[in-house]
Formats: C-alpha cells, sequence, structure tokens
C-alpha cells in the first residue's frame, strides 16, 4: 500500500517527462527532458498569466494554418502549470477548433495529449484516460508510431493507477513492441520500470524482479538518470518477497549515485527511507532512527506530502517496535490527518491499521473506518474500470465502423471497376465477332463436318488414355498438394487460443476456404494449384518454404548456383519437382521436428536439388510404407532422374539428381 505509491510515482515522472510531446520535427527522445520547447514540465513556467493571454492574442493575426494550431497548442501546454484553468481551456479549446477546421489528425492527436496531461496533473484519471485514447487513435491514422506507443504507455500507467492490472499489462506491451521497433532504449526503459511496477501490484514478484532488472541492465549500459529510480523500485519489490539482503544492497547502490541528493533530493529522501526501513525490518538491531528523520525533514523541506506520509507511518512502526507507544500513535495520526486532508485512502487505511493496534480502546471504532474506506476503495476502483472499459469498447466499435465503411466503399469501388472492364471487353469482343463472322463463317462451314468426325475419333481414343491417367494425377496431387495444406492448417488450430486470436482465427477460416475451392477445383476441372507458377520455380520454392516454415516453425536457408538451367526446364518437370520438394518439406513438418530446413539446388555437372533438415529423421517403416515417398520417387521417374534419402538421428537428406536432356519438352 505504501510503497506502491513510490513506484506509482516514478511512473508519474516517466509519464509527465520522459513521455511528453515534441513539436515536428521531433526533439531528443530523454526521458528527462520532457516539453516541446525544451523546458521541464516541474519547472514554474517564466511568463505571467498577462503574458500569456499576450501571446495568443498575437496570434490571432496569423491566418489559419497548422504552424499557428501549434503555437496556440504550445501555449496551452505551458500554462499547464500555472494552474490556470480558464486560460488553459480558451487556449486548447481553440487549437481543437483549429485543428478540426484543417481536418489533420496528428494536430488533434496533439492537442487531446494536452488534456490527458491537463487532467493527469489534476488527478482526473477517467477524462486522463480517455483523451489518451483519443490521441492514440489518431495518432494511429497519421502512421506516428512512436507517438502512439507513448499514449499507449500513459494509457497502461492510468490503468496501473487504478489497479487494472491486466489492461495496463496488454497496453504496456503494446508500447513496448512499437518501442523496441523504433529502438527507443530510454523508453524501453521506462516501460520495463512500469510493467514491474504493475506486476508488483499483482503480487507477481518474480516478474516485477524481472522487468526492473531488464531495465537497469539497459539504464546500466552507460550514465542514466533513472538508475537510482529503478534500483529503488526494485528493492522495494525484494523488500515484499521478504529478501532483506537484496532489498538493503538495492537502496544502498542508489544512496551511493553521483550528487544524488543535490539533483534529486526527494528520490534521495524516498531511499534513505527505504533502505531504514529496510534495515529496522531485517536487521533490527541496527539503529535506524536518525535515518527516518532526515528523510522526514527533506520530505517537509520540498512539502511533498504523500512522502511526508510515508515518513509517519514508518516512523510509527519503528516507534512501536521499540515500544515508544506514545510516539508511535503520534506519527500515525498525523499521516491519517495529511491522508484524509488529500483524500489518499490507502494511506488513510495504513495509518487507521496502526491505531488499532496503538490504541486497543478505540480499535472497534479504527476498524469501522478501515472496513469503510476499503469498501469505498474498492467500489471506486470497480467503477473506474467499468469506465475505462466502456471507453475502450467504444473507441473499439468506433474503428470497427470506420473499417467497416472504408471497406464498403473500397468493395463498391472494385465493383463498378470489374463492371467497366467487362462492359468495355464485352463490346470489343461483339465488334470483333461481328468483323470475323462474315469473313470466317464459309471456311468454318466447310471444315465443320470434316472436323466433327475426326473430333469424335479423336476424343474416344483420348478419353481412355486421360482417365488412367487423370485418376494417378488426382491421388498425386491430394496427397502431395491438398492434405499436406491440411494437415498444416490442423497444426495451426491445435495451438490456436480462440478467445485472444480473433486475427488468426479468421485468418485459419479464409484458409480452410482456399483449400474448399481448391477441391472443387480439382474434382471438376483438375486445374493446376494457383500457387505453382510454371514460369518461376525457384520463385514457388521459395515462396513453399516460407509457408511451411511457419507451419512447421524453423528457419531456412534456400540456395542455388545458376537458376537459368531449373527455369529452362520443360513445365511438366518444374511441375513435379515442385511437388517433390512440397512432399519432402511436408514430411519435415509432420515428422522431423526440425529447427533447421536448407534447400540447395546445384547445376555445375548435373540438376541437383538436395532437401535436408536436423530433425529426428524417418523411422525404417515409413521409408518403405510411406506413401508419399513413393510419390516422390515416382515423380522423380517420371522426369527421368534419380531419387536418394539417407537419414539418421541428426537428421534427414533427400537428393534429387535430373538429366540435361529434358528442357523444352514434355516429359512423361
Amino acid at each position: 500500500m505504501i510503497t506502491s505509491v513510490i513506484k506509482h510515482v516514478s511512473a508519474l515522472f516517466l509519464v509527465l517527462y520522459g513521455y511528453t510531446q515534441d513539436l515536428p520535427p521531433p526533439k531528443a527522445d530523454d526521458l528527462i527532458v520532457p516539453l516541446k520547447d525544451g523546458t521541464r514540465i516541474a519547472d514554474p513556467p517564466t511568463m505571467s498569466s498577462s503574458s500569456f493571454q499576450h501571446s495568443y492574442e498575437t496570434l490571432q493575426g496569423l491566418p489559419l494554418d497548422s504552424l499557428k494550431v501549434v503555437r496556440i497548442a504550445q501555449l496551452a501546454r505551458e500554462v499547464i502549470q500555472l494552474q490556470d484553468t480558464s486560460l488553459f481551456y480558451t487556449f486548447n479549446s481553440q487549437a481543437m477548433g483549429l485543428a478540426k477546421k484543417l481536418n489533420h489528425p496528428y494536430l488533434m492527436a496533439d492537442i487531446y495529449w494536452n488534456w490527458g496531461e491537463y487532467y493527469l496533473t489534476k488527478f482526473n484519471y477517467l477524462e486522463a484516460f480517455k483523451n489518451y485514447r483519443d490521441a492514440e487513435v489518431l495518432f494511429e491514422q497519421s502512421n506516428h508510431a512512436y507517438y502512439r506507443a507513448k499514449m499507449l504507455y500513459n494509457m497502461g500507467y492510468i490503468e496501473s493507477l487504478v489497479a487494472d492490472y491486466s489492461r495496463a499489462e496488454m497496453s504496456l506491451f503494446k508500447a513496448l513492441v512499437f518501442f523496441k521497433d523504433l529502438n527507443k532504449e530510454s523508453q524501453i526503459i521506462g516501460t520495463y520500470n512500469l510493467l514491474g511496477s504493475v506486476y508488483d501490484g499483482m503480487e507477481d514478484y518474480a516478474q516485477a524482479v524481472y522487468y526492473y532488472q531488464s531495465a537497469l541492465d539497459l539504464a546500466g549500459r552507460g550514465p542514466h538518470r533513472l538508475y537510482p529510480d529503478l534500483l529503488n523500485n526494485l528493492g522495494v519489490t525484494y523488500q515484499k518477497m521478504g529478501s532483506g539482503t537484496f532489498a538493503i544492497e538495492s537502496f544502498r547502490k542508489a544512496i551511493g549515485s553521483p550528487g544524488l541528493i543535490q539533483l534529486n533530493p526527494e528520490l534521495y529522501a524516498r531511499l534513505l527511507d527505504n533502505l531504514a526501513y529496510a534495515q529496522f525490518t531485517f536487521t533490527p538491531a541496527v539503529m535506524v532512527e536518525k535515518d527516518f528523520l532526515t528523510a522526514l525533514r527533506i520530505r517537509d523541506s520540498l512539502q511533498h506530502l504523500p512522502s511526508i506520509i510515508i515518513s509517519h507511518l514508518h516512523l510509527s512502526d519503528y516507534y512501536k517496535a521499540h515500544e515508544h507507544l506514545l510516539l508511535a500513535r503520534t506519527h500515525a495520526e498525523k499521516a491519517l490527518i495529511l491522508s484524509g486532508r488529500k483524500g489518499l485512502q490507502r494511506d488513510q487505511m495504513g495509518a487507521l491499521k496502526r491505531l488499532a493496534v496503538l490504541e486497543p480502546q478505540m480499535a472497534s471504532e479504527h476498524l469501522t473506518n478501515y472496513i469503510r474506506l476499503a469498501d469505498a476503495l474498492r467500489k471506486n476502483e470497480n467503477k473506474q474500470r467499468e469506465k475505462f472499459a466502456r471507453i475502450q469498447y467504444k473507441t473499439d466499435d468506433y474503428i470497427k465502423a470506420n473499417q467497416r465503411l472504408f471497406h464498403q466503399k473500397l468493395l463498391w469501388i472494385v465493383i463498378a471497376i470489374i463492371f467497366l472492364i467487362l462492359l468495355v471487353f464485352i463490346y470489343w469482343s461483339m465488334n470483333l465477332r461481328i468483323q470475323n463472322k462474315q469473313l470466317h463463317f464459309v471456311a468454318l462451314q466447310q471444315e465443320a463436318d470434316e472436323a466433327l468426325y475426326a473430333l469424335r475419333i479423336d476424343q474416344w481414343r483420348k478419353g481412355e488414355q486421360a482417365r488412367q491417367e487423370e485418376r494417378e494425377r488426382l491421388a498425386e496431387e491430394l496427397h502431395d498438394s491438398v492434405l499436406t495444406q491440411l494437415f498444416g492448417m490442423r497444426l495451426n488450430w491445435e495451438v490456436l487460443d480462440l478467445e485472444n486470436e480473433n486475427t488468426r482465427f479468421q485468418s485459419q477460416t479464409q484458409g480452410i476456404l482456399k483449400i474448399e475451392e481448391r477441391l472443387r477445383a480439382i474434382s471438376h476441372n483438375l486445374v493446376e494449384d494457383p500457387l505453382y507458377n510454371h514460369a518461376l520455380l525457384i520463385k514457388n520454392l521459395e515462396v513453399l518454404l516460407k509457408e511451411k516454415s511457419h507451419q512447421g516453425g524453423f528457419v531456412y536457408s534456400l540456395s542455388c548456383e545458376d537458376p537459368e538451367p531449373f527455369e529452362a526446364l520443360n513445365e511438366q518437370a518444374k511441375m513435379h519437382l515442385f511437388r517433390i520438394v512440397e512432399e519432402g518439406l511436408h514430411n519435415i513438418v509432420k515428422h522431423a521436428r526440425a529447427s533447421k530446413v536448407t534447400l540447395a539446388l546445384y547445376s555445375k555437372d548435373q540438376l541437383k536439388i538436395v532437401i535436408s533438415d536436423n530433425g529426428s529423421g524417418f523411422r525404417e517403416g515409413l521409408i518403405k510404407k510411406g506413401l508419399g515417398l513413393r510419390n516422390m520417387r515416382a515423380r522423380t521417374q517420371k522426369i527421368n532422374g534419380s531419387f536418394h534419402l539417407s537419414t539418421g538421428t541428426t537428421g534427414t537428406t533427400i537428393t534429387i539428381t535430373l538429366k540435361h536432356h529434358i528442357y523444352g519438352t514434355q516429359t512423361h
């Protein structure tokens, strides 16, 4: 309860300092230097309200453009520190109106960011969250991944404040993906820090330590201003885990940061207080009263009320343990009064819990007040979570509606284009048909009788031969192509989390529909697999490898000395080679559990294709009885090639060797 306040103070520091806005072009990404003009948000503004008003009036004479909006928004942001609500509302509202007139999503997002920052300083978390969410949506529309990630971080921070840790975790992981892609190391450190705080709130201390340590590892690559703050958070978590030695070591290391008391006296006092409390808890023999009082004196001078309350609570525990009950009660009462004045319910509960022990005669009253506050806090947090969920739901609905409208418009455009092309084609075809009809009519009529007879004889003869060939080809196609894809789809379904993976669910459904279409095509017309492009064997093999690597979870490499001899093969030979490789990769996915697959094509002396993997190898029974391997051998024979397979515990290698005389003609 006490330490969560400390950790959220450091997270708030990142929201206000590290994740503030930048004017285009962006400023440096330093977590500590925040605002667009380079000043700190915590520094008092150098201008008075009248000066800001004068600057605002001067800007009114400028023509409407994005620069004017940016300058007014900048004034609004700086006015936040004056706590002049009237001026802020005037400046920011006009900036939003002008940005909407310009229909500029980026500028509107920037101004929503101002609202979020303003409401955050007023501790109005619901309104702050709503405006950060609106800014995130608009930054997404503007393709501004960096600022979108900052909004996701701010949303995660606010969700953590109302103990909505699951949503906070999701928001922060989304932000982390963007920061990693953009290589924003300072932002990664800040996100790790807040993730540690979230997991600490969830009492998953092992995960909290992991993320704090990850942040420290990054920050430790060079001097970093967050380093002592991260050590403090890590020490607090160790303290909760009961690891006193590690907690004390972390606090001492942080206090030893050069110039800390001059650069950040509030953090120095926090570390001194935490170190004293850890020593008092785990090494009671150490006298730490002086450190507690020094920390309280620094906090009093800074007038930082939440920290002052924590010092009083710690001193109450210390004096109670040393049987100075009057002093213990005095500090607990001060903590109760101060926390009540600021509405800090968790600290009020901590003070009441201590007073219930220190004042047995009033224990019933203190515990009743404690229960009342706990119920109110729980109800308020639940209410806040519900409101945040509604905001998220409404925003998601808005996004989906826009996407649906866009897709509908796109569909109608495509239909119109297709219809227009169809009309043009019909018109052209009709004209061409009319012109040719008169020229060819007489000749066609003379040839028709002779051709009809010859066609009947030829169809009967070819039909008998074709039926047998089509039966064989259908069996090969079904086994080598369709069944391998069905197997791959089944693998994906087995690991699919339907509740949280709607996008992958839709993707797999579309895959099944494609397979159904291919089955119908094979059944009616035996149309060739659309994946196969006769003209580009190497490209088709690369696409096939990529598809199978996703199904089998392996990495692959494709090498070819000279693609020209392979591309010069006749079309049927290339089709058979494609199917052989496809069946080989299917066997790797199904049986080998390989992590690496290599496909090499050689053309120096003879044409060779070598498929190798580092999997578990084939069982002897599968080599002799497998239908897939028989089909691979049969296809190799049809193109006058040789098939060789070697297998063992370290993997399998398949070699197909071809002769050079199968160019340009069909091989049967």
